[in-house]
C-alpha cells in the first residue's frame, strides 16, 4: 500500500522520459527520504514532487477526469474527436487505447483523463490509458 500523497513516478512524468533520464533526476535532484521503492513500483512523496516542481521539471500534474463524448473519428486512428458533456461544444483530440476503435465509440459517452503539464499544456486520454 503507498504512503498518503505518493505518486508512482510512471506516473508523474511525462511519457516521452526515458527510464535512464528519469532516474538521473531522480538521483541528482531528489534526497533518499523524497522516494521509496514497493516492489517495482518506484513512489514519490510528496517532498520529492515539490522538489520537482521547484527544479521546473517536466512533469505531470493537474490530473482529473471528465466525461466526452465521441463525435467523429480522427485522421489518426488511435485518437476520436469528442465534446465535453454539458461543454461548449468544442471538439478535443483525445487517445484511445488500440484495443478500441473509433467506429465502437462512435456517439458513445467516455471517461477523459484531462493530463496538464507544468508548462500548461493539455493532453486528453481515454480512461484506461491512465497509469494507475
Amino acid at each position: 500500500m503507498s504512503e498518503q500523497g505518493a505518486i508512482r513516478q510512471s506516473e508523474l512524468f511525462e511519457s516521452h522520459w526515458k527510464p535512464v533520464e528519469i532516474k538521473r533526476v531522480r538521483d541528482t535532484l531528489l534526497l533518499d527520504s523524497d522516494w521509496y521503492k514497493e516492489g517495482t513500483a518506484i513512489w514519490i512523496r510528496p517532498s520529492g514532487q515539490l522538489r520537482l516542481r521547484i527544479a521546473e521539471v517536466d512533469i505531470r500534474c493537474a490530473q482529473r477526469f471528465t466525461e466526452m463524448i465521441v463525435r467523429r473519428p480522427a485522421k489518426n486512428k488511435m485518437f476520436v474527436m469528442c465534446a465535453e458533456v454539458g461543454g461548449d461544444g468544442n471538439m478535443k483530440a483525445v487517445r484511445i487505447p488500440r484495443r478500441l476503435s473509433a467506429e465502437q465509440l462512435l456517439g458513445k459517452p467516455i471517461r477523459v483523463e484531462v493530463v496538464t503539464d507544468v508548462n500548461g499544456g493539455t493532453s486528453y486520454q481515454h480512461e484506461m490509458l491512465s497509469i494507475s
